[in-house]
């Protein structure tokens, strides 16, 4: 588990400055996918300093994610 939030921790950063998106948003991303989601978002927001517009942000864009994620594993075939 700890390496599992660990490394996720560590790429959200990055994927985020890839996308171009805010270093607050990467990092709530980052710690809402690696913990429990929107929730762990919700209490980094604090910690950050970010805003409701960020959290807002974050929360829709990893619900998009797993909108995505859920139409991609759909389609693949069973074994």
């Amino acid at each position: 588990m700890k390496s599992a939030l660990t490394t996720r921790r560590r790429l959200w950063p990055g994927i985020g400055q890839a996308l171009g998106l805010p270093a607050r948003i990467a990092v709530l991303l980052a710690c809402g996918n690696a913990i429990c989601g929107h929730f762990a978002m919700a209490a980094v927001a604090s910690v950050i300093g970010a805003d409701g517009r960020d959290v807002a942000s974050s929360i829709a864009f990893t619900a998009v994610l797993l909108g995505l994620s859920l139409i991609l594993l759909r389609a693949l075939p069973l074994a």
